[in-house]
């Protein structure tokens, strides 16, 4: 379920998220798919060889999840069990509606970390940058000086000054190396978010945390609970829920799930007997449970989860935004110093 075109740092198409609009207009007004797919050929040219192959496919009498499988620019992997699950319970309409909302938020909350790591990004530029002009123009002035006096370029004595000199030459390969590395791990680690123990691992984050916690069980939640109000059958519900969530661990939660369920058990005690599902979300199955409305009580708690999620996400971002801010200013701080070491040292030798 990973998709290599959408790292952690791309902001999700916007002309993508324009195609799945129209398209998912076209399901619920029952429109003809085939003049959409014809439209949107000749106005959003970025996704134009999938509209056609769509276009000729579906005028074969191919479905949609199908025709989805050869259209990868236009329906990554991890969107393609929307369309599967949309055919296979013939809640098509309501699932792309699902995908067209997730994407959106999903683009929502992207920008948001792009707009947290804009400023610091800049700076590390800009004072590598500066480092690297330091180290060609500046540096071999001081050190030609050095070697008219007859001494090498020490920058003072003891730990701090090998400290400066070391850091001085080192500074911006050590600030290009933490770049290649964070953008590398961000992508990267979807790899292993199947894993239980990576995705615990993430909730634990402080503030980012609780908000991955609250973004992903409310798009599980929101997503049963949808079905579940079209009357879908609970455990085909389950199945496709988990399915478009990729997660291994939760898919093998939820097919122990299905087969509770289909021995007698209520899905809040089915619940409760897993480990991975948040104590609210068994709450919320029991008060659905109690009253016969478990869809609307599942989509009100998807709500409070977004709400929460939000809320959390915004703060999240200040602080990593303003941590990021503090250590590239340290960074650039023990540069300047280490300049400033070097000038003492030189005054010295002078004097």
């Amino acid at each position: 379920m990973i998709d290599w075109k959408e790292p952690f740092i791309k902001v999700p198409s916007r002309k993508r998220l324009l195609a799945l609009q129209e398209i998912a207009a076209t399901a619920r007004r029952d429109y003809s798919l085939y003049v959409t797919l014809d439209s949107l050929s000749n106005r959003i040219l970025t996704f134009s060889g999938d509209f056609k192959r769509l276009k000729q496919q579906h005028s074969q009498g191919v479905s949609l999840s199908e025709s989805a499988k050869n259209c990868a620019g236009l329906f990554p992997k991890r969107y393609q069990p929307y369309l599967y699950h949309g055919d296979k319970t013939g809640r098509l309409p309501l699932m792309m509606t699902l995908l067209e909302g997730d994407y959106s938020r999903e683009r929502a909350i992207v920008r948001n970390r792009v707009n947290a790591l804009v400023y610091p990004f800049l700076l590390v530029i800009i004072i590598t940058f500066l480092g690297l002009i330091t180290l060609t123009k500046v540096v071999p002035v001081f050190e030609k000086l050095f070697a008219d006096l007859g001494m090498g370029m020490i920058g003072g004595r003891g730990f701090w000054g090998h400290f400066a000199r070391w850091w001085l030459f080192h500074y911006p390969f050590v600030m290009v190396a933490a770049l290649v590395i964070v953008i590398a791990g961000v992508n990267i680690s979807p790899l292993f978010t199947g894993l239980h123990s990576i995705h615990s691992l993430h909730e634990r984050i402080p503030i980012l945390g609780r908000a991955f916690h609250c973004r992903f069980w409310s798009k599980f939640i929101r997503m049963l609970g949808s079905l579940l109000r079209e009357g879908v059958p609970i455990n085909d519900a389950i199945g496709a829920a988990s399915d478009v969530m990729g997660r291994r661990f939760l898919a093998d939660a939820c097919a122990r799930l299905e087969g509770k369920i289909a021995e007698g058990q209520r899905l809040s005690e089915a619940l409760r007997a897993e480990n991975i599902f948040p104590e609210s979300l068994v709450w919320t199955a029991a008060q659905g449970e109690l009253t016969g409305k478990l869809p609307e009580h599942l989509l009100n708690q998807a709500e409070n989860f977004d709400k929460v999620g939000r809320l959390m996400a915004e703060r999240g971002m200040r602080v990593l935004e303003a941590f990021l801010l503090m250590v590239v200013a340290a960074c650039a701080a023990m540069f300047v110093i280490s300049n400033y070491l070097i000038i003492f040292g030189l005054s010295g030798i002078v004097i």
